[in-house]
């Protein structure tokens, strides 16, 4: 529900400090961006990196990844023909799915969570896409 944010904002963070309360020379590898985040929030409440103001949260799950995977993108192209904006987040993705608390606030205990996307209107719109290489293509 879009006006429990700040309450799954809040779970999430809190896992996030727990984690990486560790000495650096400890922490794991995959930790290091949480804590990077973490001291940016800390220094700047208003640094919002891993949420990116994002009005509302989407998570997917799914016993295989490419229907999460193919979910995610068709949720992304049909945000998009609506106006909206649609961002798959894959950090936001692995630290949710290693917090129990959180899967149990969101009623996910059991379940892997396989995508998380942000979702709101964008700031900003493109008037053109970004240059590409010309495709190299062969038809036989």
């Amino acid at each position: 529900m879009q006006q429990e944010l700040e309450n799954l904002k809040k779970v999430v963070w809190e896992y996030i400090d727990e984690e990486v309360s560790v000495p650096a020379a400890e922490l794991p590898k995959e930790l290091v961006p949480f804590a990077s985040f973490n001291r940016h929030r800390k220094a700047d409440p208003k640094d919002d990196f891993l949420f990116r103001n994002a009005p509302a949260v989407l998570y997917l799950t799914s016993d295989w990844d490419l229907d999460a995977g193919l979910a995610a993108q068709n949720i992304e192209l049909m945000a998009v023909s609506q106006g909206l904006g649609a961002l798959f987040n894959g950090y936001l993705q692995r630290i949710s799915d290693k917090n129990e608390k959180l899967k149990k606030w969101l009623g996910m205990e059991g379940q892997t969570i396989k995508a998380c996307m942000l979702l709101g209107y964008p700031n900003i719109s493109y008037a053109r896409t970004a240059p590409r290489r010309k495709a190299q293509t062969i038809l036989r």
